[in-house]
């Protein structure tokens, strides 16, 4: 009968639990590691691992261990004979690293590479809900801050539920692991606070002052931009889709004579009427109509020579009529200059912050939640989420709404009267 090849190699050998656990390791070998060999019932062929020790005590604790673990595995239909996981990822990488990918996954392919440092000889069926929360522990503790928000732990589940499915899909693993949950942070969003907001408003002139007819027109409608957007609460993508043909008068039901702007908005949630919180914006509205006009007499502008702006036409836009694609450089500049880039907290200001900063003060001066939610387009709940630092007082008028049936005609005198 032919002999094994461990039999060959002259082994130092102990069996256990009726041959279930089988120790081993070269008589001649210089670092006199023991190795393990597991026999289970119903597995077909061996489980063959390092105890990585040449104690014989350890070797049998961590050869037993292993041997529970394999059972545990057993009973719950998990494979025994499974990859090493780091093998999964070179292949997950070598798969994806040449082709042209969306922005995001290129942190996927980064979040690879990190996890190739922690997976060492671990296989897939270790990998459970524990081990993908250790994977997620392991990558916050290992990037540029050495910690993770609960945020960014909710963007590091999504990426690495992508390589594990594309390691389902691979028969890598049988089946996905249930992922876990970690809860949203309920951020106070930065705004600009009376202090700050006045320091941009004495700015503004300052900043509009530049050199080059371009530079002074882009900024010249950054500035009336911003105050759209402070006294609307629009969404950028929201304020760059209004046309001529959007605004409109209403009356203030609490000061006779006066006059208001409305604007219909197609937002994220669908189409609204949004009031304005002052009829100042009125002014912004006849400067940018007052810009638009000159255009008439540019060769280069789409409406030259045309007998008036089209109501059809854009708010803000080039002079060919195109939109205006950001406002977030020049508004990064005008914000240097009135030294109030961030928050007192030390958040980065964005575009968005004029959003925030229309919300904070509704709510400051007493508006509904419900009409407030109603008027930017979003939902009392997510008021509630990003503003608790405002405070309602209630009983205070209601935003006013007002229909202009379709087909009438449109008059922007209004503007300028």
């Amino acid at each position: 009968m032919a002999r094994t090849r461990a039999e060959k190699a002259e082994l130092d050998n102990r069996t256990f639990l009726d041959g279930a656990i089988y120790l081993y390791r070269r008589k001649n070998s210089t670092q006199g590691k023991w190795d393990i060999r597991l026999k289970l019932l119903g597995h077909k062929g061996y489980i063959i691992r390092s105890s990585g020790t040449a104690n014989e005590h350890d070797a049998y604790k961590i050869a037993h261990e292993l041997y529970l673990d394999c059972v545990a595995k057993q009973r719950a239909g998990r494979r025994l004979d499974s990859k090493r996981i780091a093998s999964g990822l070179d292949d997950f990488l070598a798969a994806h690293e040449q082709h042209n990918k969306p922005a995001d996954f290129t942190n996927v392919l980064a979040m690879a590479r990190m996890l190739k440092g922690l997976v060492s000889k671990d296989r897939f069926d270790d990998i459970d809900t524990a081990y993908i929360v250790r994977m997620l522990h392991y990558v916050a503790a290992n990037g540029r801050k050495g910690i993770a928000s609960p945020n960014t732990y909710r963007r590091n589940v999504t990426r690495i539920k992508t390589i594990v499915k594309w390691w389902v899909s691979n028969s890598y693993m049988p089946s996905m692991p249930t992922m876990p949950v970690f809860q949203a942070e309920q951020n106070r969003r930065p705004h600009f606070s009376d202090s700050d907001w006045a320091k941009v408003e004495a700015a503004m002139p300052r900043f509009a002052e530049a050199e080059g007819v371009a530079t002074r027109r882009d900024r010249f409608m950054l500035i009336h931009w911003m105050m759209v957007l402070y006294h609307t609460g629009l969404r950028m993508g929201e304020a760059r889709g209004i046309r001529w043909e959007d605004i409109r008068a209403i009356a203030d039901p609490d000061s006779p004579g006066t006059i208001n702007v409305a604007l219909n908005v197609a937002g994220k949630t669908g189409k609204r009427t949004t009031v304005a919180s002052s009829g100042e914006v009125r002014g912004n509205f006849a400067a940018l109509l007052e810009l638009r006009r000159g255009d008439l007499q540019n060769p280069a502008a789409d409406i030259y020579l045309h007998n008036d702006v089209p109501a059809s036409s854009l708010v803000f836009c080039h002079p060919n009529g195109r939109p205006i694609g950001s406002f977030k450089k020049s508004f990064l500049t005008l914000l240097k200059m009135a030294g109030v880039t961030h928050s007192p907290d030390g958040r980065v200001r964005t575009p968005y912050s004029l959003r925030h900063t229309y919300a904070t003060e509704r709510l400051n001066a007493g508006v509904q939640e419900y009409h407030l939610a109603r008027n930017m387009g979003t939902s009392v709940a997510m008021l509630e989420q990003h503003y608790g630092h405002t405070s309602t007082v209630g009983n205070v008028r209601e935003l006013t709404k007002q229909r202009r049936k379709s087909g009438d005609a449109v008059d922007l005198e209004w503007l300028a009267a």
